[in-house]
């Protein structure tokens, strides 16, 4: 079975919706038999047709606007007639610039799509009185001269974005009204339209005149859908994110239908198919399409593969095409609940789409797949994607401004609690996080591919601890030779959000944030639940602009119980934010109650009896979608709508933030209660935290990071730059913290570990697994070490998977393992231990070698000393697992154990053999004639050997200072080496000293 995803018209311009991108993955991971229970010759070729770029392009090019033109010229001029004077000096003017629009068209597109020649034709586009202009592009002219500056090439991506709006409303007024640039036929939001409507709609002049020709490019004329007419079997699911794809999803099926009848089965899903269509009773629907799937839909087409497979195809031979008939594979389904599915059989609607009973093995197959799965935009062209920018506000262009690879770096709201917010639906309430790493290598591999850099997250809200783990493995990504990715997303405003953590998300490529205020009161804020408060908001938004990172809020209006006292005052609040320069953009939304939001839940439940929802008119019984409810008032907050978006638009723009709100509106508006420096009483609060925070002893608890740029030594001087300032301070031991702190770099550190229990570094076919793994509050485990420059020679994992370090002693030091296995396993061999926690065990299973034999073929322990000491992993993980070795601890978390993990070394042995001594993750480096062994926070004893009696190659520079020393290869200088640096920072600095690192770039997480 071949399958095609299609994306129908019109969705964001800019870069492609990422549902195709995760259904192109998933079934790519059943072709490649990856999935239980499904056959790995179920699914041929696989492919993903972005229609609604494809109908840009039909509309938006020299052909398209020669046959708009055609087919609108008479209408426009009778039109003009009859209109008022300036719609008609408009329409007037389209039609006799014409041929300007014509011959610009491409030239304008290929500015947006950054074309070979597309800042050669900046220079003519913004000057030349011989280019196209419309009542946007001239409004934009107006709005430069009141800044009293002239128009220059760099504005040449807002005009030509504005030169498509003013075509995009000549489109609208003349030939189709339910055009939009970035949507068709919005109407159907409004959650009370019939099918009849969807079923006019499809008469639609933009449908029939241009989107029909692009359904025929893509199954007639070209090869992406050429097989279906010599095969049996084809899988067409059609993505329906918005109510405005969604006449164009039913136009498109019905194509398909006309052209391939029962050789194809069609299925369609997506965010509005999951809100609005839950309740689905409309028979007719299945004219159109065979299936309907609900919520994320890996579960719910690996049932009806599965269902397939087992009772309808028939295989001639083990290659053999599938073949079935689409009526005949419905009618034998016996009218068989699918997991998350809805069909049509006997005249009736089958169903199964809102609990899991009887369905375990679907949704638990369903949430490994999210937890795993990367978007491929591999076959995608982004060349075609224009890139709009009508704002010249840096945060609010920033969603069409770039070809964004869109992703999840979690499924679901950690939070799903906000009154407001359709928390009964499971893309908000089943909350499954995808391992960062494992996504940070996905996606720089997509990058790879693409050419785009860019990540936009798009979850509800990225967890931090993902954060944080994403933009570690984006610093040390050795893939990419020090290319990082860019990224954004939407986050909660919270106190996790502290300026270190802020910092270093900035550092890691972090470079905006969008996330909900909602109503910016306490009062506001409880009432839809919200889960923060103001002094947590400001906080979060002090932190990530003194970062450098961009902030977006959301706003609400109209909640069923807000006063206009509130509503004054959370506009006050956010003026001030404004004012404070805390904020760099918003939108208001007016509150709309949903049929699965909190609110309405709890007032099923009894709660809430001054919320009056209005039910039982003939609106609501002839509704064809529904998930938009009425309640008594909800109109009344319409007036304030014009207001709120005026003012809002001059604060983005540095205008008018002293005006008192209230003057912004046409009618009595009450005072403010909130103080003039309500939001600078807040900041002031941050930054007494802020500033007490950098006076905190460094604890082996944190996580250190150096953001700063290199120490330069000057005597007992360090000088260093950090975010564009100089900052330098007296160090008594300034080479020794200096070599610590490059260590601490961002790009040398490795110990991150993602949700999904698999580590950042992991060698080709180790698996890990901890059922600690997804606990957010965890510290970094998990770390496999491999030293990029210097593969083991004979000892094939000497260097340790986990809390390793390396220790040296002239008197036998005895190491025991937390967790069941001590050093030295050969490859193959598992080792248990009862007895292993217990610190205090006589040493086991002890790797020995004497001081007269070096250990060039030692495999996973290197241990040698004259006394025999003992060598044990931390985890159940052997000092040097041999690749593709399967671990498991269930006590893998556990900081408190005794040091763990030591490759010991005597002073009487060299061992040439280990060539990556120098560890990648939690490595301390010891050296002391008695013994002086360094205690980490995470069980990890310090001390690589290094003397003239004992070489160890790749070792160069062991410096020892208070039983610390940080050891520095000739190709990396140890990176990874948290605990030591930690406590190597704790010994080398005084306080002051402390804080002046911390001031200058010195994170702790």
């Amino acid at each position: 079975m071949n399958v095609t995803i299609i994306q129908p018209p019109l969705v964001q311009l800019n870069t492609p919706y990422p549902s195709g991108a995760y259904l192109k993955s998933f079934f790519q991971m059943i072709r490649d038999g990856k999935i239980e229970g499904l056959s790995q010759n179920l699914i041929g070729k696989v492919r993903w047709l972005d229609l609604s770029t494809a109908l840009f392009h039909k509309i938006f090019c020299r052909q398209g606007l020669t046959k708009l033109f055609a087919l609108t010229e008479k209408k426009a001029l009778s039109m003009a007639d009859s209109a008022d004077e300036e719609t008609s000096f408009q329409l007037r003017r389209y039609v006799s610039c014409q041929t300007l629009w014509i011959n610009w068209i491409d030239r304008i597109v290929e500015i947006l799509c950054g074309g070979n020649s597309a800042r050669e034709f900046c220079h003519e586009f913004v000057r030349s009185p011989h280019a196209p202009r419309g009542n946007r592009m001239e409004n934009f002219f107006g709005e430069l001269s009141e800044q009293g500056r002239d128009i220059t090439t760099d504005d040449a991506k807002i005009l030509a974005s504005l030169a498509l709006a003013d075509l995009a409303d000549y489109i609208t007024t003349v030939f189709d009204n339910n055009f939009r640039l970035i949507s068709y036929a919005e109407h159907l939001g409004t959650s009370t339209a019939s099918f009849d409507d969807v079923i006019k709609g499809l008469k639609s002049p933009v449908l029939n005149e241009f989107y029909k020709d692009v359904l025929q490019d893509a199954f007639e004329k070209k090869d992406a859908c050429k097989t279906v007419s010599s095969e049996l079997n084809h899988l067409f699911l059609i993505s329906v994110p918005f109510p405005g794809c969604f006449e164009a999803a039913v136009y498109t099926a019905r194509e398909i239908r006309k052209l391939y009848g029962e050789k194809a089965i069609i299925a369609t899903g997506g965010g509005y198919i999951n809100t609005e269509l839950r309740s689905l009773s409309e028979i007719r629907f299945f004219d159109y399409f065979d299936f309907i799937s609900y919520d994320m839909g890996y579960g719910s087409y690996i049932h009806l593969l599965e269902k397939f497979s087992a009772a309808h195809y028939a295989v001639a031979a083990q290659d053999a095409p599938l073949t079935y008939d689409t009526s005949a594979v419905i009618s034998t389904l016996n009218e068989t609940p699918l997991y998350k599915m809805k069909y049509r059989s006997s005249g009736k609607i089958i169903g199964q789409s809102d609990t899991t009973e009887g369905f375990q093995k679907y949704a638990e197959l369903e949430s490994k797949v999210c937890r795993i799965l990367i978007p491929d935009f591999s076959e995608i062209n982004f060349s075609k994607y224009p890139r709009l920018a009508d704002d010249t506000n840096p945060m609010h262009s920033i969603w069409n401004d770039g070809a964004w690879l869109k992703a999840y770096m979690a499924h679901g709201c950690y939070w799903h609690r906000c009154a407001f917010c359709d928390t009964q639906l499971e893309y908000v309430n089943r909350f499954c996080k995808v391992g960062a790493s494992h996504l940070c290598d996905g996606l720089t591999e997509q990058a790879q591919k693409t050419g785009v850099w860019g990540i936009h997250f798009v979850d509800e809200a990225c967890p931090p601890s993902s954060m944080i783990d994403f933009g570690i493995r984006n610093c040390r990504n050795e893939k990419t030779n020090g290319k990082k990715l860019t990224w954004w997303g939407n986050i909660r405003f919270e106190k996790t959000f502290t300026r270190d953590m802020a910092d270093f998300l900035s550092y890691s490529g972090l470079t905006a944030v969008s996330g909900g205020i909602e109503i910016a009161t306490g009062d506001g804020l409880s009432a839809v639940n919200k889960g923060t408060t103001m002094e947590n908001i400001v906080a979060a938004t002090c932190a990530f602009k003194e970062a450098g990172i961009l902030v977006h809020s959301y706003m609400i209006f109209g909640f069923y119980q807000q006063s206009e006292q509130d509503l004054i005052n959370s506009m006050e609040t956010l003026r001030q934010l404004f004012a404070a320069g805390l904020l760099d953009s918003a939108f208001w939304h007016k509150f709309t109650l949903t049929l699965h939001s909190t609110v309405y839940k709890e007032w099923q439940d009894g709660k809430h009896p001054e919320l009056k929802i209005i039910t039982g008119n003939e609106e609501s019984r002839n509704r064809f979608a529904e998930n938009d409810l009425h309640f008594a008032g909800e109109h009344k907050s319409a007036k304030y709508s014009e207001g709120l978006n005026a003012a809002l638009d001059a604060w983005m723009h540095g205008q008018n933030l002293e005006t008192n709100v209230q003057r912004w509106f046409t009618f009595y508006m009450p005072r403010p209660t909130l103080p003039k420096d309500y939001i600078d009483r807040l900041i002031e609060k941050y930054e007494a935290r802020r500033d007490a925070a950098y006076r905190e002893p460094v604890t082996n608890k944190s996580r250190l990071f150096w953001l700063g740029g290199k120490p330069v030594v000057q005597g007992e001087t360090l000088t260093w730059f950090f975010m564009g300032q100089e900052f330098s301070g007296h160090f008594t031991k300034a080479k020794e913290v200096a070599a610590v702190l490059e260590a601490l770099q961002p790009g040398f550190y490795s110990d991150e570990t993602g949700e999904d229990g698999v580590t950042g570094g992991a060698p080709q076919g180790a698996s890990h697994s901890s059922p600690h793994a997804h606990d957010d509050s965890t510290a970094p485990h998990n770390a496999v070490s491999q030293s990029a420059h210097s593969p083991s020679l004979g000892a094939h994992n000497a260097v340790m998977e986990r809390h390793v370090a390396i220790s040296q002693s002239a008197q036998s030091s005895v190491l025991v393992a937390s967790d069941s296995v001590t050093g030295g396993a050969t490859q193959g061999t598992s080792h248990s231990s009862p007895h292993a926690h217990d610190a205090s065990t006589a040493p086991h299973n002890a790797v020995s070698q004497s001081a007269q034999s070096p250990c060039p073929g030692a495999q996973n322990a290197v241990s040698q000393s004259a006394q025999s000491p003992v060598l044990a992993a931390s985890d159940g993980v052997t000092g040097g697992a041999p690749q593709g070795t399967i671990h498991s601890s269930p006590h893998a978390h556990d900081d408190s154990t005794a040091p763990h993990n030591a490759v010991s070394q005597s002073t009487q042995g060299t061992c040439p053999g280990v060539q990556n001594a120098v560890m990648e993750r939690h490595v301390a480096i010891s050296q002391s004639a008695q013994s002086s062994v360094l205690v980490a926070s995470d069980g990890v004893t310090g001390g690589a050997p290094q003397g003239a009696h004992s070489p160890c190659p790749g070792v160069q520079n062991a410096v020892m200072e208070r039983h610390v020393a940080i050891s520095q290869s000739a190709h990396s200088p140890c990176p990874g080496t948290q605990n030591a640096e930690q406590a190597a920072l704790a010994s080398l600095c005084s306080a002051k000293e402390l804080i002046r690192l911390r001031q200058g770039g010195l994170c702790c997480l």
